[in-house]
């Protein structure tokens, strides 16, 4: 907008006529007139060349509420302020075979995590039946090489302003355990959109596929995962007014809990 405004302080003998500018030039070295589309935006200093693709996707994504937050790091934490109705999109290149297992620690906002493949398919969409505070996380394998996109948005449109800090926790060959991993935040996000569709038909199918995700959660010894599903399923019970169920779920996590805390309290 800098160079926009500074046009009337142009030089007039250094702004090329109408015939010898040419503001759109598809040339390259190679290919004479066959190159992407360049906008030459230029000042008294001289010229530069633009993509226009690229114009066109920075002024989509703002208009979309959208950003292009760069390329997450393996193991290097990048920190961002989000509000409702707002989303980050970062881009990983992977090679086919490639397990991914992205990290989000949200301060003060709920976020939802969305990976897409190259082609523009969603993979999965998770959101941890969480508060404001803690770890959201997400997993995938690649298909297919090229660079995908990892979209973190808020769960809340409305959302007033908080922070979250994402990294890659592990970029490798997947494991059994990978799969599992994999396979349980699939069931687990399946079940919360059942959930989410309010009716009691569709609450009661998501306590199978929360349990289903119960199950691989306790396979690979995921804790965490753990205790938020089993908590997930004790509130669907209570929505449905199943309260002996409710409370034998939550005596079950009341059990977990206090067995963990005394195993950390031995010397």
């Amino acid at each position: 907008m800098r160079i926009l405004a500074n046009l009337r302080h142009w030089p007039k003998q250094r702004i090329p006529s109408a015939k010898s500018l040419k503001p759109f030039d598809t040339s390259t070295p190679s290919s004479p007139g066959r190159g992407p589309p360049l906008l030459r935006i230029g000042n008294r200093d001289g010229f530069a060349t633009i993509s226009v693709s690229v114009l066109l996707l920075t002024f989509a994504a703002i208009a979309s509420g959208g950003v292009a937050a760069g390329t997450p790091c393996l193991n290097k934490g990048i920190e961002r302020r989000l509000a409702g109705n707002q989303t980050h999109t970062y881009q990983i290149a992977l090679k086919p075979g490639q397990f991914v297992h992205v990290f989000v620690n949200q301060k003060g906002i709920d976020v939802v995590l969305i990976p897409i493949d190259p082609s523009g398919r969603r993979l999965v969409e998770v959101d941890r039946w969480s508060d404001l505070q803690g770890p959201e996380s997400v997993s995938w394998i690649a298909e297919s090489s090229g660079v995908y996109e990892l979209e973190i948005r808020a769960a809340r449109k409305q959302a007033p302003w908080g922070t979250y800090e994402a990294k890659i926790t592990e970029l490798r060959g997947p494991t059994p355990a990978d799969r599992i991993r994999i396979a349980a935040e699939r069931a687990y996000a399946e079940g919360d959109e059942l959930n989410n569709q309010g009716t009691e038909d569709s609450q009661r199918n998501s306590i199978g596929k929360l349990e289903e995700a119960l199950q691989l959660w306790n396979l690979i010894g995921d804790r965490l995962w753990e205790a938020t599903t089993l908590l997930y399923i004790g509130v669907t019970y209570y929505g449905l007014a199943m309260f002996r169920k409710h409370w034998t779920i939550m005596a079950a996590l009341w059990f977990c809990g206090t067995r963990r805390s005394r195993k950390a309290a031995r010397p």
